[in-house]
């Protein structure tokens, strides 16, 4: 799912002005609070937006998320499923 960050609420949970800074803010926290922060932020957001792969300008991956900086000045959040298996081989 793809969400749109209008307001740019990105910068101020992170402390950044920029898109170019939010790589190093992330990098310096631990990954679990990182993914936490996104989750949170994901939740507030609408999920109903279409992003033109064309229109990337910088984008930067973090776990299970990829944030993306459009030429319009837009910040998009896409939240990258991830299948996990929890079934186990029988013993017989």
């Amino acid at each position: 799912m793809i969400y749109l960050d209008e307001n740019k609420e990105i910068y101020s949970l992170f402390k950044v002005n920029i898109f170019s800074e939010l790589d190093n803010a992330i990098s310096s926290i631990a990954p679990s609070l990182c993914e936490y922060y996104l989750y949170n932020l994901i939740s507030s957001l609408n999920n109903n937006d279409v992003l033109n792969k064309s229109n990337i300008q910088e984008s930067l991956n973090v776990d299970n998320f990829t944030l993306y900086f459009a030429y319009d000045n837009n910040i998009y959040i896409e939240l990258i499923k991830v299948e996990e298996d929890y079934s186990t081989s029988s013993l017989w």
